[in-house]
């Protein structure tokens, strides 16, 4: 609890400090959503003992300092850096410490196609698409040939593999 020391002694007198000794309690990340995203993400940090106070508060992501939205005592707002890599945030509030989160946030690398294999085909035959910021589940992408559709058959080694469609 914040207060004024007083010091009593007996037979000699009290003495209490002019100025309150302010208590306080360190910081603790409970939660962050998203859990992923891309650089420019922006992040809610749910916990306790942020402060109100934006000045001097740092927050880390694999040691790239994180664009700093919005401090409440429960809540930190931030956006994700340029350079940035999977990893925990670190929150350091001067006077009141330094915390990580438990969890890691992923962060997604930029979508880009590298390499197409084969570079033609006929209806019916397998390609693939290399390239970087794929995700793991078929569902999270979308193809087209054209103004058509295209399903993903699978993910194989960081590769969209799809079939040309019969009616291509």
């Amino acid at each position: 609890e914040t207060g004024r020391f007083k010091v009593e002694v007996k037979g000699v007198g009290t003495y209490e400090f002019p100025t309150p000794f302010p208590v306080v309690y360190p910081p603790d990340v409970a939660t962050f959503s998203p859990a992923a995203g891309n650089v420019g993400t922006q992040v809610t940090i749910k916990g306790t003992h942020f402060g109100n106070n934006p000045s001097g508060v740092q927050i880390l992501i694999s040691g790239r300092a994180c664009q700093l939205m919005s401090v409440q005592d429960n809540e930190i707002r931030v956006s994700i850096p340029q350079g940035a890599v999977s990893g925990q945030f670190k929150i350091i509030i001067p006077k009141m410490g330094t915390t990580e989160s438990d969890k890691v946030f992923e962060v997604w690398a930029p979508l880009a196609v590298t390499r197409m294999d084969p570079l033609f085909g006929m209806p019916g035959s397998e390609v693939k698409l290399y390239g970087s910021g794929f995700r793991a589940k078929t569902s999270d992408h979308t193809l087209y040939l054209g103004q058509d559709k295209v399903k993903i058959e699978k993910i194989d080694s960081g590769a969209l593999v799809f079939k040309i469609p019969d009616k291509a």
